[in-house]
């Protein structure tokens, strides 16, 4: 039938038979994603928000293209009370179509007539309530006031506006915000103009933002105070100003005098780290009320929930402390979620564990007394013991249905994901590292990239390509590597490490065994001085690494205490380690007594063993060495004495 229609349309009756020809559109599948064939290029959104009634309103042009003729197709929405509705080709008058939502997020757009393929404007005018609960566009009290907010992340741009609500779709919008006089308005750029808009109303007009996926878009109407902040000058990377604004309820305002002292540091930290240029032409920071997530990274404009970013002057440490990291946390996704967004919510990860990992190196730099130092390490090892149950996901987990996409925020794509790239950053080095993150900034500006892009410019920038089958083993599997390291010295060769891969198991689980990619580093220790260094990569069930240096007197089988795994050693490497104990860094000192602990927990080293090791780390400089050893202690309370021998 369709090569009929083809040849009747392209002989003889021409466009009048685009209707009857044109095929039914595939329905959205159900993992969340439309089908392919229409392509937002870009949106305007004409909006009136007042926080203290039921609805909002708003008209939105959506500039599309259709890759055929097209009489129906489908978009996102949710809870939206069409009004009018029409579609505008390019070369064509406007197309009258109806709106008709699933009950499921999407919604269905039919044609009067069939529109040809080539560019068009969506037009539809629609009511919606504000969202119930913390998502969507939806209200929050304070003081009794009434305050809008967006929380878009991940599939509830759609409660606000009709569209394209899939990360892959990064177009810019035009946005302007009708409100009343007297309320603060704020979306995600600049603000060009302000103009009456009627009694008692103003229209906000906001500068069109760089290209952006929906999810990422923000609103704030209400009553806000803003508390404007520096402006950050142009500096060797970035050519344009950026001013800061703190922004809470009323009366709240100077409680975000604390994040605002430090942003301008965090910015240029990242500048650095990133060679490449804060993106966006402003930077607000928005206390929500009421908040269901911790903080949000919408591009200049991002929203935190009022316990993760204000406080009052003379705050604790412990309060300083969480609103550095978050702040910082949120910052570094300007550039990695925001610049360069992943291209499906199957690579979520790779934006919060970046950001996870990164927030603790600007922290630190930002707040060197703040102790950050093994907080990736402290995180990952607390992920192990979900990575090692049977149930657990992977890093890069495939989206079947839409309810997967809540599951990836979770520890494993948090701190197992931060345990990872730390892993990774170890064995490469930093700089070369660094380079392979400046090369991905360079290779996707204001685009979309997945996992194996990511692993490609690392791989690339920094000139080791076996890192990218590294990487991958490690997003694609689930659980925890054990690897298990065997020193032996001749006379006549360099000290070898025998090593071998399985997975770990606790008592009482069984996992299949699996093979990894792993980066292993090894610090080898002589009587006397600091270890000599060695890394490889483990791919086989079992393999042999030269170590570097005279024959050790002990080895850290995790240098650093930077790998994500777990390693075991024979007994006699076990007590020289734990003999040793005080002469490694902290990060080995907690990699070790993880790992001990580990070995007791899975029945293969013995309780006295075990409580040397603990004795050694209670007594250790660092505060987080200590710490980990009074969490160790705890967890062998619960044993009873004859179970523990």
């Amino acid at each position: 039938m369709a090569g009929v229609c083809k040849t009747l349309i392209t002989a003889t009756l021409g466009v009048a038979l685009l209707a009857a020809c044109a095929p039914k559109a595939a329905r959205p599948g159900a993992d969340g994603k439309l089908p392919e064939g229409v392509t937002p290029l870009s949106y305007a959104l004409a909006l009136t928000i007042d926080p203290r009634v039921e609805h909002f309103s708003g008209e939105a042009r959506i500039h599309v293209s259709f890759n055929k003729a097209t009489k129906s197709f489908w978009i996102h929405g949710r809870d939206i009370a069409v009004k009018t509705i029409t579609v505008t080709p390019a070369s064509g008058e406007a197309i009258t179509a109806t709106y008709r939502e699933d009950g499921k997020g999407f919604a269905e757009i039919t044609l009067e007539r069939t529109a040809p393929a080539g560019a068009a404007d969506v037009n539809i005018a629609y009511d919606a309530p504000f969202a119930g609960g913390a998502a969507g566009l939806y209200r929050a009290d304070s003081g009794g006031d009434k305050y809008a907010i967006t929380q878009f992340e991940s599939i509830d741009a759609r409660r606000a506006f009709p569209g394209f609500d899939e990360p892959r779709f990064k177009t810019p919008f035009d946005i302007s915000i009708v409100a009343r006089a007297g309320d603060t308005a704020i979306s995600n750029t600049g603000e060009e103009k302000a103009e009456p808009a009627g009694a008692g109303l103003v229209r906000h007009t906001y500068r069109t933002t760089l290209p952006l996926p929906t999810y990422l878009i923000a609103f704030a109407v209400g009553p806000y105070e803003v508390v404007d902040g520096p402006v950050l000058a142009p500096n060797a990377i970035r050519k344009h100003p950026v001013p800061l604004r703190g922004v809470a309820a009323k009366g709240k305002g100077q409680q975000t005098r604390f994040a605002l002292a430090n942003t301008a540091k965090i910015i240029e930290y990242f500048e650095t780290y990133f060679d490449t240029a804060y993106p966006y032409d402003k930077l607000d920071f928005i206390a929500a009320p009421e908040f269901s997530a911790g903080a949000m990274e919408n591009a200049g404009a991002i929203v935190y929930a009022e316990t993760a970013i204000l406080m009052e002057p003379g705050g604790p440490v412990s309060q300083q402390r969480g609103i550095i990291t978050t702040h910082a946390h949120e910052i570094a996704h300007q550039w990695f979620g925001d610049l360069v967004t992943p291209a499906w919510w199957d690579d979520i990860w790779l934006n919060e564990a970046f950001a996870t990992w990164m927030s603790y190196k600007a922290a630190t730099a930002v707040y060197p007394d703040g102790g950050y130092g093994r907080e990736t390490q402290l995180e990952a090892l607390a992920a192990m013991d979900d990575d090692s149950l049977s149930s657990a996901r992977r890093i890069r987990e495939p989206i079947r249905v839409e309810a997967d996409i809540e599951d990836a925020f979770d520890s494993i794509t948090y701190d197992k994901g931060g345990g990872v790239l730390a892993m990774a950053e170890s064995y490469l080095g930093e700089d070369a590292f660094r380079e392979g993150v400046r090369r991905h900034m360079r290779r996707f500006p204001f685009g979309v990239a997945t996992s194996k892009d990511f692993f490609d410019s690392l791989g690339q920038g920094s000139k080791h390509p076996e890192i990218v089958q590294a990487l991958e083993s490690f997003t694609d599997r689930n659980h925890v590597p054990l690897v298990d390291v065997r020193v032996t010295c001749d006379a006549n060769t360099p000290p070898q490490a025998r090593i071998a891969q399985t997975t770990f198991e606790p008592i009482g689980v069984s996992l299949e065994n699996r093979t990894w990619n792993i980066p292993v580093c090894v610090n080898a220790y002589g009587l006397t001085g600091g270890p000599a260094r060695s890394c490889a990569i483990l791919s086989e069930p079992t393999g042999t690494m030269l170590l570097n240096g005279a024959c050790p007197a002990f080895v850290a089988p995790n240098a650093g205490g930077s790998g994500y795994y777990r390693f075991s050693l024979d007994e006699r490497g076990w007590t020289a380690l734990v003999a040793a104990f005080r002469r490694l860094s902290p990060g080995e000192q907690i990699a070790t007594l993880d790992s001990l602990h580990a070995s007791f927990s899975a029945g293969r080293v013995a309780s006295t063993l075990l409580l040397r090791g603990i004795e050694s780390a209670a007594g250790a400089a660092d505060l987080d060495v200590r710490r980990k050893a009074a969490d160790v202690a705890t967890e062998l309370a619960w044993i009873p004495e004859t179970d523990a021998a």
